[in-house]
């Protein structure tokens, strides 16, 4: 009975050890990181001089020193979504960041080092840079959270995981995003990507779908994206060269080439006293044409034709 007593102490008094060192190993790889206290990795500040203004990185080097390998890695992927400039006039930044990061000589040896064996999701950044980089730790995981310059207002937190062996499990915040009614303008004026049918779109502003050919229009307000799914994803397009074959339906007057009219242009009459003049990048969904007309400005003797949306 004594034996089996003494055995059960045993077990339970090796339970608390191992729990305690296995708390005290999570905390010593982390140096003094306290759980659920956010430490910031840099921060970005807007600069002026009397040359203009400047971005200027700064970063916590002295945490990010202290850091584990696996958490250096991280921190290493962020630093690839940082742009060149932010290094040019401070090129010491740089060093002294990669130094920070494992006594590499370039933030490019930094990365291509710590990233080598990145088992987990590539992070997402939709738009802008993450100016500020601050993360906590929880029992369980550990939470990145970031602004971007330029774009988006919103902060966005990135979820990662990492076992005893060092690999890294990530689970980005899912992008936010909400339908919203298919209106050319207000797209072009608070939107700056633009996804077609899962594709990106480089120009939105050359292109002119058909509203009764949309299918949904869903947003990402934190990142500025607008993803625009069309019924038939295969429309057939008017481009400038196309005028070419309707010069006989011209009314007023008659001309056998587009080098003899002076003026092309869109018509867009929801947009009041809205023309944009039909460049060679433009491309109109030809079912969103309502008609071709034609005038000439008699006190300038020009010709125009004009491509009516309706």
């Amino acid at each position: 009975m004594i034996i089996k007593h003494t055995l059960i102490i045993c077990l339970v008094v090796i339970f608390f050890c191992a729990f305690a060192y296995g708390r005290q190993i999570k905390h010593n790889n982390m140096g003094t990181i306290q759980d659920n206290i956010n430490y910031t990795v840099w921060t970005t500040y807007n600069l002026h001089f009397d040359d203009g203004e400047r971005y200027s990185l700064s970063p916590n080097n002295e945490l990010i020193l202290s850091l584990p390998v696996s958490v250096k890695a991280i921190i290493a992927r962020y630093t690839m979504f940082l742009p060149d400039y932010l290094f040019e006039k401070e090129e010491e930044t740089a060093l002294h960041l990669a130094r920070a990061l494992g006594d590499f000589n370039t933030l490019e040896e930094a990365q291509q080092t710590l990233l080598k064996d990145w088992k987990g999701e590539n992070i997402v950044m939709f738009s802008g840079f993450p100016g500020t980089l601050e993360f906590r730790e929880t029992e369980h995981s550990l939470f990145f959270e970031y602004g971007t310059m330029y774009h988006g207002r919103e902060r966005v937190t990135d979820e990662f995981k990492v076992d005893k062996d060092g690999r890294i499990a990530c689970f980005p915040q899912p992008e936010p995003r909400e339908k919203i009614p298919y209106c050319r303008k207000t797209l072009l004026d608070k939107y700056n990507r633009f996804m077609l049918n899962g594709e990106p779109v480089e120009h939105f502003n050359f292109l002119y779908l058909d509203a009764d050919n949309v299918k949904s229009v869903e947003a990402n307000n934190r990142d500025r994206i607008v993803y625009i799914e069309q019924k038939n994803k295969n429309p057939d397009y008017f481009v400038r060269s196309d005028i070419a074959n309707h010069l006989d339906s011209l009314a007023a007057f008659k001309v056998k080439s587009l080098d003899e009219i002076e003026l092309i242009v869109i018509q867009d009459y929801m947009i009041k006293n809205y023309a944009h003049e039909f460049t060679e990048f433009d491309k109109i969904e030809t079912s969103a044409i309502k008609s071709l007309s034609s005038s000439v400005l008699e006190e300038y003797d020009i010709k125009v034709v004009a491509v009516v949306l309706k």
